[in-house]
């Protein structure tokens, strides 16, 4: 609930606070400033971008990696399939 008091914005609730046999007995009330809210969401928010930004570069850096130790072993075949292509039988094929 968004309330108003003395000039300044809150979020607000409130709880019955009942008995056993569900009868009321008080109400429980929480107010938070707007503001002071909002900058601890926005303040999170960017520190989950940052997290996510960190997470995409360290997963793409890690995937080049082992893209690259994946297909290394295909230019070593290509290399000595064209050797053997140009009359030089004697080439070992690796992997």
């Amino acid at each position: 609930m968004n309330t108003s008091a003395l000039g300044k914005e809150y979020y607000t609730i409130y709880q019955p606070i009942t008995t056993p046999a569900g009868d009321t007995i008080g109400i429980a009330y929480v107010g938070v400033f707007k503001d002071v809210f909002e900058a601890s969401v926005a303040e999170l928010q960017i520190s989950f971008a940052i997290a996510g930004l960190a997470c995409v570069v360290i997963v793409s850096v890690l995937a080049a990696l082992i893209f690259r130790a994946q297909v290394k072993p295909l230019g070593d075949i290509v290399a000595s399939v064209e050797s053997i292509a140009s009359g030089q039988d004697t080439s070992e094929v690796p992997h």
